[in-house]
């Protein structure tokens, strides 16, 4: 992690990275099953990712996808299946349940996540959480 060739070494383990993405710190500890995750350009991310599971013996497995402009909070967790709509904001500590799709350009937070009344004034950027 805070080396300029992480986005290089995630996009050769199968990460589909975009440009001007920024990743939290930890990003590059433990990431399985890294050909399933997709960022796309301008997306802010510092969370957790669990693109597989098994249930009742079997492995069930997904892509999980952060739009462009999306920003995920500090240690919320993605699990399979999951996307983030573009210009999106989920607050740190969130869960983004199996095959949920969040709006694009919308607030959520809390386990799972809920969607948040709309404010006005800029949007926090997950970074500050």
């Amino acid at each position: 992690g805070g080396t300029v060739l992480l986005h290089p070494l995630l996009r050769a383990m199968g990460v589909r990275i975009g440009r001007r993405v920024i990743l939290g710190g930890g990003f590059a500890q433990d990431l399985p099953d890294a050909d399933m995750l997709t960022i796309e350009d301008g997306a802010t991310v510092d969370c957790l990712f669990q693109a597989h599971t098994f249930e009742d013996r079997v492995l069930k497995i997904d892509r999980v996808t952060i739009r462009r402009e999306a920003s995920v909070g500090r240690n919320a967790l993605l699990l399979y299946g999951a996307e983030v709509g573009a210009r999106t904001h989920v607050a740190a500590q969130s869960v983004v349940m199996k095959h949920e799709r969040l709006l694009p350009g919308r607030r959520y937070a809390g386990f799972p996540t809920r969607l948040l009344p709309e404010r006005s004034g800029p949007a926090t950027p997950a970074c500050h959480q």
